[in-house]
């Protein structure tokens, strides 16, 4: 017999499962694999617990139609938000206070780029926005001010990349073909395009973007990405090329279209490849550039499904998290664990588009567009004090993990005595489910929900007889506004002969 009141041996069980922090989410396949929804496995040691994710919230909604980009000024913490062919400005402190300053930009479309500019007592907020015929125009705020810029540069060089960086008194922006042009040392505001330059020119492919990595210029190209430092050369461009750090990896170019790059500190993510076409993500990290994309990811990237996926940024909890957001899917990478989630907010994907993103000492900013409502929003995540913020804000949505396959490494059959849901769980219901197989769309057979409130905080949440199999997968559902610290599973189990 499989199974006996008295064996002639103890084959009673009880195994401690904690939450394991691999990836296993094919986004194709309606939950067959292991998934983290909503919620993100932290270290503790050697074991990881689950969080909830942290909230987000619109601070501001903006009549428009086209989110261009978006910025905050690190020495006056205004916001800077281009939409259409305007710019409001608006100070990041309650009561929040704005101003929107029509017709600022040549076009209405676009993306355009920020930086900050400060060498001395000079300190700019600087945009810049390419056109295809007329050259870029640079526009200089003076920190702390909005409204009309205090001084509009028009470099004379048409079809400019989006984008725009700072370093050592530089001012940086790129053509689409391999020329890197700079400022004038001191005077951001004065470009000589004739001399003031230097060609990206190790690979014969065209740029795609410019980042900052540390005291470096990282040029990304169709192909490649190479560094340059600046090595003070008194006649033309201060920068040098750092031969040993270049790499044959290059990034998706879609200009014009969506943000396919975000930076985090001194991380930066892009969609890139060889050979000209994408084939998952890719970081920038201590000069080295390596795939964070996994099989089911690089799959989804694939698919018609996934369209033209965005970049942005994340934050749980103060860590600097990447977004990958397209369509009915949102996938946030955790660097410290190397995990990706699934995130929803409200039932749909992060955003429809997101069109600027921000993150440091203030935060975390995303620039949307809202088709639900036919608005500009600007979004906030993450907060540095979590409790004390979720209570005075609360968002109230469920948070899931699925496990792998348990079979406690036998293919013997067992009858599973009962599970505890081990952790603190705050206002949160806990729903159990389990399934015995994997599948497309499994069938999950409900055990119940159970809540701390009732059975109280210093207890595990305990279900009774789940039934005999050779593996179990496991589904726990947490609903409510506040956090959780979810430790893990102790089973206890029969295990039988055969």
């Amino acid at each position: 017999m499989a199974f006996t009141k008295s064996p002639e041996y103890n084959t009673h069980q009880l195994t401690r499962v904690p939450v394991t922090p691999v990836n296993r989410f094919d986004p194709t396949r309606s939950q067959a694999y292991m998934a983290f929804e909503n919620c993100f496995p932290v270290l503790q040691g050697k074991e990881a617990i689950l969080t909830k994710r942290a909230p987000i919230n619109s601070i501001a909604t903006i009549t428009g139609t086209t989110p261009r980009g978006l910025f905050i000024d690190p020495q006056s913490n205004y916001i800077y938000i281009a939409y259409d062919d305007d710019m409001t400005s608006i100070n990041d402190v309650s009561p929040l206070l704005s101003s929107t300053t029509p017709g600022t930009f040549s076009n209405t479309s676009g993306p355009v780029a920020f930086a900050s500019y400060k060498v001395g007592s000079t300190s700019y907020t600087v945009s810049h926005e390419p056109t295809a015929a007329s050259g870029s125009y640079l526009r200089y705020w003076v920190s702390g001010n909005g409204g009309i810029p205090d001084t509009v540069t028009n470099v004379a060089v048409n079809n400019m990349r989006g984008s725009l960086v700072f370093l050592d008194g530089y001012l940086f922006i790129a053509g689409d073909s391999q020329r890197i042009y700079n400022s004038t040392l001191g005077s951001p505001t004065t470009w000589n395009t004739s001399t003031d330059f230097i060609d990206a020119e190790m690979f014969s492919d065209n740029i795609v973007a410019l980042a900052k990595h540390h005291n470096h210029l990282v040029v990304l190209g169709k192909e490649s990405v190479e560094f340059f430092y600046n090595s003070s050369n008194e006649i033309g461009s201060p920068l040098s090329r750092q031969a040993n750090y270049s790499q044959k990896i290059g990034m998706v170019d879609i200009a014009g279209v969506r943000p396919m790059l975000a930076e985090v500190g001194d991380v930066i993510y892009f969609l890139g490849g060889e050979g000209g076409a994408y084939n998952g993500v890719y970081k920038i990290e201590n000069f080295k550039v390596s795939k964070i994309s996994d099989l089911w990811m690089d799959d989804w990237l694939t698919t018609a499904s996934a369209n033209t996926p965005i970049l942005s940024v994340y934050e749980h909890y103060g860590i600097g998290c990447l977004a990958l957001s397209s369509g009915l899917f949102t996938f946030v990478y955790k660097p410290d664990t190397n995990t990706w989630s699934s995130v929803l907010f409200g039932g749909r994907s992060l955003y429809d588009s997101v069109f600027g993103n921000y993150f440091g000492e203030g935060g975390t900013y995303l620039l949307t567009y809202d088709s639900n409502t036919s608005n500009i929003r600007l979004m906030k995540s993450g907060y540095r004090e979590p409790q004390s913020q979720l209570e005075a804000d609360p968002e109230d949505f469920d948070a899931v993990y699925i496990t792998d396959l348990l079979d406690f490494s036998s293919n013997n059959q067992k009858h599973i005595k009962w599970v505890d849901v081990v952790g603190w769980f705050g206002d949160n219901t806990v729903n159990l489910q389990y399934t015995r197989n994997y599948s497309n769309s499994p069938t999950w057979t409900n055990c119940g929900t159970k809540d701390q409130d009732t059975n109280g905080t210093d207890k595990p949440l305990r279900y009774h007889n789940l039934g005999r199999t050779r593996g179990h997968r496991f589904k726990v559902t947490f609903s409510g506004e506040s956090d959780i610290k979810f430790d893990g599973f102790e089973i206890s189990y029969n295990l039988g002969t055969h």
